[in-house]
């Protein structure tokens, strides 16, 4: 039987392990470490401070409302100003909370129904998740004989599992096709801040691994950095500082086996709660701004501009706009 100062000992150190699983996990909600595993253990960071409220060339519209049965609908159109094409979506989520159930249904004007069904919380940490995707076939069209036959338009089938605990994270998805399943898979692993992670994909077709990469990176509250190494030939990395409650910095940078090189730099600075500012420069060369303001609760409005270095007086700029309701 264990003694007294055993049983004491014992639960000091389960204590011990308790408290650091706990500043472990209050580490990464307040980080990035989910978004890592989904993006392939990147930046997403810094991709936000870069990418996130810039809409160049496109009129941007986004609906968001939840009816009195809790089902929550999001609505979208983009036009490009360039080609004035428009597409539209339509999604609707239910959530039955008592057994861990999510339910969605994706539609756009492509014609596309996607549907998912996801199982979370029977297992701490774990969620599994099957979504479908199918396009009906147009109409027939009109150089094909009436003897050929005629199939479906696209069909896809995905299976999705996830793990996540405090310091790791392992995810596994297969992509069903003729001839054969397309498998993806990716791990990360997470030590004091530090993470290693590697995503890679085997096609059963043609019997090869493709989209391997392998990244290795810090996190703390204010500070981020990543590097990674893809099928040996990309290599990137970037860095997120957090310099103030206000102003958040970002770098990404990035060159191939063949010599070609990218980088790009920026900064988001908040205003109070109601207004973003936006500036970013990267090496093609493009100069982008981007205003960001909440007029009032519920109702965002963002505007974004792009100039060319190279082709500054020609006016080959861009603009976009953005309008974000939700009720």
């Amino acid at each position: 039987m264990e003694s007294i100062c055993e049983r004491h000992q014992k639960n000091k150190y389960e204590a011990a392990v308790r408290e650091c699983v706990e500043i472990v996990c209050e580490m990464y909600q307040e980080t990035e470490y989910e978004a890592a595993l989904k993006e392939g253990v990147e930046g997403k960071s810094a991709r936000d401070v870069l990418g996130k409220g810039y809409h160049f060339g496109l009129i941007k519209l986004d609906i968001r409302t939840k009816s009195r049965t809790a089902v929550e609908f999001n609505i979208g159109g983009v036009m490009n100003l360039k080609t004035k094409n428009v597409v539209g979506n339509l999604e609707t989520k239910y959530r039955f909370k008592e057994y861990g159930i999510r339910f969605s249904e994706k539609w756009n004007t492509d014609n596309v129904l996607s549907t998912e069904i996801a199982l979370e919380d029977f297992c701490k940490g774990a969620k599994l998740s099957c979504e479908t995707s199918f396009s009906p076939k147009g109409p027939r069209p009109p150089d094909l004989s009436p003897n050929e036959k005629w199939t479906f338009g696209d069909k896809a089938l995905r299976l999705k599992g996830d793990f996540r605990n405090a310091i790791s994270a392992v995810n596994l998805e297969s992509e069903f096709r003729a001839g054969g399943p397309l498998v993806r898979a990716g791990v990360v692993m997470g030590y004091s801040g530090c993470l290693v992670g590697c995503t890679t994909a085997y096609d059963t077709i043609r019997k090869a691994f493709k989209d391997t990469k392998v990244a290795m990176g810090f996190m703390s509250k204010d500070f981020t950095l990543h590097t990674s190494v893809t099928n040996g030939e990309v290599f990137g990395g970037s860095v997120h500082h957090a310099t103030s409650a206000s102003l958040e910095t970002g770098l990404e940078v990035s060159w191939t086996a063949n010599g070609k090189s990218n980088f790009a730099i920026g900064c988001r600075y908040s205003v109070g709660s109601e207004v973003v500012l936006r500036v970013k420069v990267d090496n093609f060369p493009y100069l982008s701004f981007g205003y960001s303001h909440k007029l009032k609760e519920g109702i965002n409005i963002s505007v974004s501009t792009q100039l060319n270095g190279r082709d500054y007086l020609n006016g080959s700029h861009n603009v976009g706009f953005l309008i974000e309701l939700e009720a």
